[in-house]
């Protein structure tokens, strides 16, 4: 049933905006990219996460004319064919839609470091960011290399910046 409710348009941003809500059509997780079914099954980190992790080894090759998840669907169950692992998609589409929903309905608290290392304004700016839960425990972490800037000030937005379009 979910397969066939994710075909024919789950309630994501972009489909109940397509039914006449007015709603907010930017991801709630990540803020910087509209929420439809291919970027929160396929395209927003976590996910991208999950299914390379759950498909070590399985030569996936993408139609360019298909949307992507149809594009995904197909690739994975040709990959995992006759193998045990041929359930492996089906349930990860499901779990994923799970915890995004969840995450969505549900108030979370999390805290997020960030900080920059400025050196020169000719040397390139070192980032770091930390997400946490409210009782301390890492959720997610990230680094970069970014351009340079002539104030350490500006690195630090900079920073904050580079943090949000990483999805926290």
């Amino acid at each position: 049933m979910f397969w066939w409710k994710l075909l024919y348009g789950l309630p994501v941003a972009y489909n109940l905006n397509q039914r006449g809500c007015k709603l907010e059509p930017t991801c709630k997780v990540r803020g910087d990219y509209d929420e439809n079914i291919d970027h929160m099954l396929i395209q927003c980190r976590v996910a991208l996460e999950i299914w390379s992790l759950a498909l070590q080894g399985a030569e996936i090759e993408l139609d360019q004319n298909s949307s992507a998840i149809i594009n995904l669907l197909r690739s994975v169950l040709d990959a995992t064919h006759g193998s045990s692992r041929s359930m492996v998609p089906l349930f990860l589409g499901w779990r994923i839609w799970k915890s995004w929903t969840k995450s969505l309905l549900q108030y979370v608290e999390l805290y997020c470091i960030v900080d920059a290392s400025w050196k020169s304004p000719t040397d390139k700016i070192g980032v770091g960011w930390s997400l946490f839960s409210k009782e301390g425990t890492p959720r997610l972490q990230g680094t970069a290399a970014i351009d340079t800037t002539h104030l350490p000030l500006v690195a630090e937005a900079m920073a904050m910046w580079s943090d949000k379009r990483s999805g926290l």
